[in-house]
C-alpha cells in the first residue's frame, strides 16, 4: 500500500466533498444507508412502545391516555 496514495485521497476527500458526492456509487451507498437507518430506527421505535406500555400499565398502574389532560396530572402515561 502507497502511503502517498491514501494520503492524497485523504486529501481529496477532505479538501473536495463535494465532488465525492456527485460519485454515483457514493450516492447509491448514501441511500441504502438511509434507508437500512430508517427501517432499524421505526423497529426500535416499535420495540420501545411494547415495552413502555406494558410496564407502565402493567407495572406502574398508570392509566393510557392518547392525550394529556387539560387538568394537568401528570399519572397518565401519554401515547
Amino acid at each position: 500500500m502507497d502511503p502517498r496514495g491514501s494520503i492524497k485521497q485523504a486529501r481529496r476527500i477532505a479538501v473536495e466533498a463535494g465532488r465525492l458526492e456527485e460519485e454515483p456509487e457514493f450516492r447509491s451507498t448514501l441511500a441504502r444507508l438511509a434507508c437500512t437507518r430508517v427501517q432499524w430506527g421505526g423497529l426500535l421505535g416499535i420495540v420501545g412502545v411494547l415495552i413502555l406500555v406494558p410496564v407502565n400499565v402493567g407495572l406502574l398502574g398508570r392509566p393510557v391516555a392518547w392525550w394529556y389532560p387539560e387538568v394537568g396530572a401528570a399519572g397518565p402515561f401519554v401515547l
